[in-house]
């Protein structure tokens, strides 16, 4: 085999094992990040008064039970979002559960009508209510698209500081999505980041690191013969 052979497949193996092993440091940081979220979930809801004194990072994947009055006024929708393959809708509305403090609650998942006229998101519940669910990063816009960040109703993220802006309202820093709404779709849940996907992912590389190698061992016995 000329030497050019031997350089391609040598790179070849080289890109395939670093490939391998960059999956296999991704599969551990996702399998931490799994058990960390299981770990949060699995402690005692936080009050409100625990939920105010804890930085922001302390309070994902924490559960909190919280009682306040919801805003039907202000509900809105949070655009481009899927459950189980259908598009739709995140349902979201404040909940005061302070007389100067509001949290943004996500209540659930709304089909897509396909007519964004005649959307008519379920009103909340009124009166005081004790909500309960699991904190959450406010949600990032899940496509990046041309136009206002609101429309409407409609949200393509959910930016605190802009809600806060327009209403005038301190707002706490995370997002409480509910565990159930009989009226909406659940899309509460241990989150699931996937680490078996980049442990095959890895074992994919591995086995092409392989092939290559293999391969490169059979020309050059069969060029040796030959020659």
């Amino acid at each position: 085999m000329p030497l050019w052979g031997h350089l391609l497949c040598a790179a070849a193996t080289a890109a395939a094992l670093a490939a391998s092993f960059w999956q296999h440091q991704r599969a551990l940081e996702k399998q931490q990040l799994q058990e960390a979220a299981e770990a949060s979930l699995a402690q005692q809801p936080l009050s409100l008064a625990e939920l105010v004194s804890l930085p922001p990072p302390q309070l994902r994947w924490r559960r909190a039970s919280l009682t306040g009055r919801y805003d039907a006024s202000g509900q809105f929708l949070l655009d481009n979002r899927v459950w189980q393959g259908q598009p739709g809708f995140h349902v979201l509305v404040p909940l005061q559960v302070r007389e100067d403090l509001w949290i943004l609650v996500n209540r659930g998942f709304l089909d897509s009508t396909g007519d964004r006229s005649a959307l008519r998101p379920p009103p909340p519940p009124s009166g005081a209510i004790t909500v309960s669910g699991q904190l959450a990063a406010p949600a990032r816009e899940a496509l990046r698209l041309q136009g206002p960040a609101v429309d409407g109703m409609i949200w393509r993220s959910i930016d605190l500081a802009l809600w806060q802006q327009r209403t005038g309202r301190p707002v706490l820093p995370v997002v409480l999505v509910v565990d159930s709404d009989p009226q909406l779709a659940s899309v509460a849940g241990t989150p699931d980041f996937r680490a078996a996907t980049s442990r095959g992912y890895r074992l994919q590389w591995l086995l092409l690191a392989a092939v290559v190698i293999a391969g490169w061992l059979r020309v050059t016995r069969v060029l040796r013969r030959e020659s």
